[in-house]
């Protein structure tokens, strides 16, 4: 698959994803919150664009393991990326969840916190990831 296809069926991907986040999650709090597209809103955003990277980086992946093996800065990537969205995931609703119980509404909660405290711990366990992969690299020493 070349570089173009793999970007389109990303894309698409990620559009898929936000679709059904923008749907699923409306529908789940209607009942519950009055303006449920306002929260599902920026969240089927940041899903999108998170699957579409993250659907980038395994076929990336895929293609490159076809090919006889990944090469080490793919296989570092990937982690980063895999890495990144989970911890995006379990940070971003858990904040939510936190200050959601200290009545802040659902809205704020997720779009002036939730998301940025979820980029932020993404971007950090990524770095992390790629920093600890290159330095146990380093201590392999040249392969003979």
């Amino acid at each position: 698959m070349n570089r173009t296809a793999r970007i389109i069926v990303s894309l698409l991907a990620g559009i898929a994803a936000a679709l059904v986040t923008l749907v699923g999650l409306t529908e789940l709090l209607g009942p519950y919150v009055w303006s449920s597209l306002m929260v599902s809103g920026p969240v089927a955003v940041v899903t999108g664009v998170l699957s579409a990277v993250l659907a980038f980086g395994l076929l990336q992946y895929r293609e490159e393991m076809r090919g006889g093996g990944a090469s080490d800065g793919t296989t570092a990537v990937l982690g980063g990326l895999v890495v990144g969205v989970v911890a995006f995931g379990l940070a971003g609703v858990a904040v939510t969840l936190a200050l959601g119980a200290f009545s802040v509404s659902l809205f704020a909660a997720t779009l002036v916190v939730g998301i940025p405290a979820g980029l932020l711990t993404g971007v950090v366990g990524a770095v992390t990831l790629a920093w600890y992969v290159g330095r146990r690299d380093d201590r392999r020493g040249p392969v003979a």
